[in-house]
């Protein structure tokens, strides 16, 4: 519960950490242009990023997710997305030897070009147990339209469910939803 609690605060702190920088990025990268003719630089923007995720390795599960994100682009060669960060929350349902599982999880992405992590705090239960795993994952990504990644889950306590630790591979589909503002 605890950890639950520590993650709440954690996304709290980023969520308005996010909404205040919003203006200072935007106001000293226009005044870096010098010209409105240059076009924006690397503005960042704050977007809804709905997932859809299939894990599968020592636990699989199919999860629907959304991200609240700060990310960057190029209006001079046109790539959608250079830079992503930000918190997340995902549901699903895990399966292991013909047993469902709900699953949540809390985070926090970034992912920079191709190259990019994930840190979550995953909880799962049949309704009758729970077990709250930790997973790092390092991973690849298209342009975060597409993201394949590979992940450890380590249990942060003993459950009668009996999860394992052990690797995760994910991959995960999004769609950015944003309003320039301008």
């Amino acid at each position: 519960m605890k950890c639950v609690f520590f993650c709440l605060i954690i996304l709290a702190s980023s969520l308005l950490n996010a909404q205040s920088s919003h203006g200072i990025y935007a106001n000293s990268m226009n005044d870096l242009s010098g010209s409105t003719s240059i076009g924006k630089i690397d503005v960042p923007y704050f977007a809804l990023l709905p997932k859809l995720k299939h894990e599968f390795g020592s636990v699989s599960s199919m999860n629907l997710g959304l991200s609240w994100i700060d990310f960057g682009g190029d209006d001079v060669v046109q790539a959608p997305v250079w830079y992503y960060h930000g918190p997340f929350v995902e549901t699903g349902i895990s399966f292991k030897d013909k047993r469902n599982y709900m699953v949540n999880k809390l985070g926090y992405e970034g992912f920079f070009l191709i190259f990019g992590g994930r840190m979550n705090v995953i909880h799962q239960t049949d309704f009758s147990a729970h077990q709250f795993s930790l997973r790092p994952e390092i991973g690849l990504s298209l342009f975060s339209v597409l993201t394949i990644t590979y992940g450890y889950n380590v249990n942060l306590h003993k459950s009668n469910l009996g999860l394992p630790n052990g690797s995760v591979f994910s991959l995960n589909i999004a769609y950015f939803f944003f309003k320039e503002d301008e």
